[in-house]
């Protein structure tokens, strides 16, 4: 028979600081051989400080009739929710969720833990992100009648077995020439991060990489929209042998780095990112290739590189399968999600089959949502004819070296980026980050301007550009040899006709008059954009060439003059 207690808010951090109570957590953490870094008393305890403000800790303690601690499972109630919402510990920054039980206790402590829930009342769900393997299955049986369902969902776990992995790869041809170009860049390092302050000199690189990459990927920006994430990690590198951080430097600037936690034999990769301004020389593959070798070299098994993720299975060389469970204590609420899932599946399998991806049909949704109907003649008269008309203009080098930079402006400032916000109903923020990401990985630079959280104007500058496809003409474009092209600026509608466009303008030609990159500056603008002319053809640009493109009820025409 296993007697469950709880322990919540106040009480449960004092039960966590107690040297009694501590040493009997860690032999039972001992004795579970399923126990990862995410259940280890100094995870726990780190993330309830971090996230005090939002959770209100709750942990379920499992004993024998003489007093043996045979389970833990430590839980969070959500401070702010309109309901009584629990997660596990940790919440979705815990990559393995589970309870800490001996073999032999695993299934009654777990039944009788969530027999604990249901009799409290609570009747939402809980939620378990990745059960490690090791976990024994037959929880699932022995809880039937305790709660209305479980579902289980099975993922395939990419991993590197370090036992078998080659570090050769590090010498082939090709690799070996990538870092040797890194290497020509600066002084070249590979380095463990070992401490609270090392892997605090880096944490805002690392944020911001991490955010552009995930906002260009899933729309979310997992730093900037959780403001206690930074302090959380550097709060668990004081944690004794629980994470294990490294990171890649030239001349002592991050260009990749991974916060990876230590289990008993494995490291679990957390955070991974890199630079996107030198992503043409793959910096994340040759981290991971560093960290692998390192960690064999220290004797861990696996570098488990987490289920999702497609780029995984380019290193992984083994797999196995982790489970996630959703525990539902209302046969309703499961009956509901069932229902909703099997929509799901049928709607993406409907789009499919007439062939727009999920993606492409969220950001139709969120265009919808932004329609305004007044704008619905315009566009109808624009079914039946239209007129476009694309003036090139040109600027030798010498001519800019005349202009002042803006001291507002910043370039290639990944942060300004991430505070975009949609204001056409065009736009989606995760198309401009895609796009963002795509023309900073080519070699691309942004000018921006950041007030109060919101980017107010962005341009963009290449360097050197060949050629370019104008699809406002539907026209491809050859421009002179070492020729900067400024491009694709907006300016966020409050702040129009402060002079932005002018001051960005003024400072990206400074910068290529100074740099020496190019013998020519370009900028395009539709020659019904009167204000952008006239900004242009004051600052000295002069005009080159002409694009047209002509509508007819739906017959184009294209030319160039």
């Amino acid at each position: 028979m296993i007697a469950i207690s709880q322990k919540s808010g106040a009480d449960a951090l004092t039960l966590l600081g107690d040297n009694g109570f501590a040493n009997r957590f860690s032999a039972l953490y001992n004795d579970c051989p399923w126990a990862t870094s995410f259940q280890t008393i100094e995870y726990i305890r780190t993330w309830y400080e971090s996230y005090k403000d939002a959770y209100n800790p709750l942990i379920l303690i499992g004993e024998h009739y003489d007093g043996t601690l045979t389970g833990c499972l430590a839980l969070a109630v959500a401070n702010q929710a309109a309901e009584l919402s629990i997660i596990v510990a940790g919440g979705h920054q815990a990559e393995y969720q589970g309870w800490l039980a001996r073999p032999k206790d695993s299934s009654r402590f777990i039944a009788a833990a969530l027999k604990h829930l249901a009799d409290s009342g609570y009747l939402g769900t809980l939620h378990f992100k990745f059960l490690p393997p090791e976990i024994p299955p037959d929880w699932v049986d022995d809880t039937r009648g305790i709660v209305p369902a479980i579902q289980l969902r099975h993922h395939r776990r990419p991993l590197i077995d370090l036992r078998v992995w080659d570090d050769r790869v590090l010498r082939k041809k090709s690799n070996k020439s990538r870092i040797n170009r890194l290497k020509r860049l600066g002084k070249f390092e590979f380095r463990p991060l070992r401490s609270k302050a090392e892997l605090e000199s880096v944490i805002d690189d690392i944020a911001a990489h991490y955010d552009l990459r995930q906002g260009a990927i899933s729309d979310t920006s997992p730093f900037m929209e959780d403001p206690n994430k930074i302090l959380f990690h550097l709060r668990l590198m004081e944690a004794k042998n629980l994470v294990r951080a490294y990171g890649l430097f030239i001349d002592d600037v991050s260009i990749a780095a991974l916060i990876g936690f230590k289990n008993r034999t494995s490291v679990s990769v957390g955070i991974f990112s890199y630079s996107p301004f030198i992503a043409q020389h793959s910096p994340g593959k040759f981290l991971l290739y560093f960290i692998a070798s390192d960690l064999r070299e220290e004797g861990i098994q696996y570098f488990d590189l987490t289920p999702g993720g497609n780029w995984k299975e380019r290193f992984a060389n083994t797999h196995d399968n982790v489970t996630e469970a959703t525990v539902y204590f209302l046969s309703t609420e499961a009956r509901k999600e069932a229902a909703a899932r099997r929509l799901e599946t049928l709607a993406k399998r409907a789009v499919r089959t007439v062939g727009i991806e999920p993606a492409s049909l969220r950001s139709l949704v969120s265009k919808l949502k932004r329609f305004r109907l007044q704008s619905l003649p315009r566009r109808l008269k624009n079914l039946v004819r239209e007129s476009r008309e694309f003036r090139i203009y040109f600027m030798k080098v010498e001519h800019a070296k005349q202009f002042e930079p803006a001291e507002e402006f910043a370039r290639d400032r990944l942060t300004d980026l991430l505070a975009f916000h949609p204001y056409e109903s065009w736009q989606t923020r995760q198309r401009f980050l895609s796009s963002a990401l795509g023309r900073i990985e080519s070699g691309c630079h942004a000018y921006s301007f950041v007030k109060d959280g919101k980017l107010l104007h962005c341009g963009w500058l290449a360097d050197r550009q060949e050629t370019a496809y104008f699809t406002e003409v539907g026209q491809k474009y050859k421009f002179p040899s070492n020729t900067a092209v400024l491009f694709d600026f907006f300016t966020f509608p409050e702040v129009r006709g402060c002079g932005f466009y002018q001051k960005a303008i003024q400072t990206m030609a400074h910068d290529v008059a100074t740099l020496g990159v190019a013998d020519w500056i370009s900028i395009s603008v539709l020659a019904d954009n009167a204000p952008s002319r006239h900004v242009i053809e004051k600052l000295g640009f002069a005009y080159r060439h002409s694009l047209f493109q002509t509508t007819v009820l739906g017959r184009v025409r294209r030319w160039a003059e």
